[in-house]
C-alpha cells in the first residue's frame, strides 16, 4: 500500500510560494492566533486554572456541585492525539477527589491524550 502511494522513494522540497505564504499569514490572523481558537469559547465556570508545562499551556475549567464535577472543560496550545473533549465528559460525574480523579484518569489511559503531558500534572494543575 505505502509503494502504490509512494511511488518511488524520493521526495523534492516544496518552496512555499508568495501565495502560499499569504495563506498562511491569513489563517494565523484571522484564526490561529485568536484566544478563542486556542482555549476555547469562555463558559462559566466557578473554577478556572492555566498553568504553563512542557507540553504548552494547559487551562481547566470546571464546576463541583456536591463534591462531584458536573463540568469540566480543558484547552490550550498543546497537541492532541485524541479528542480531549473525551476527558471532560468521562471526568463529569467523578468525585472531587485527588484519588477518584487518578483511578478515572488512569481507566481512560489519560497520558495517550495530549502529547507530553501526564495524568500526574493533570492532577496538579486541578488539586494544587
Amino acid at each position: 500500500l505505502l509503494d502504490t502511494f509512494f511511488e518511488g522513494d524520493h521526495f523534492g522540497e516544496y518552496v512555499l510560494t508568495d501565495e502560499d505564504k499569504n495563506a498562511v499569514e491569513r489563517l494565523v490572523e484571522g484564526k490561529f492566533s485568536k484566544e478563542s481558537y486556542n482555549f476555547g469559547t469562555p463558559r462559566p465556570f466557578a473554577v478556572v486554572k492555566k498553568r504553563k508545562f512542557k507540553a504548552g499551556i494547559v487551562e481547566i475549567s470546571f464546576n463541583v456541585k456536591g463534591n462531584v464535577f458536573i463540568d469540566f472543560c480543558i484547552n490550550g496550545d498543546f497537541f492532541c492525539n485524541k479528542d480531549i473533549d473525551g476527558i471532560g465528559e468521562y471526568i463529569k460525574g467523578c468525585e472531587f477527589s485527588e484519588s477518584a480523579v487518578s483511578t478515572k484518569l488512569s481507566e481512560l489511559d489519560f497520558d495517550s491524550y495530549i502529547s507530553n503531558f501526564t495524568k500526574e500534572e493533570m492532577l496538579e494543575l486541578i488539586f494544587a
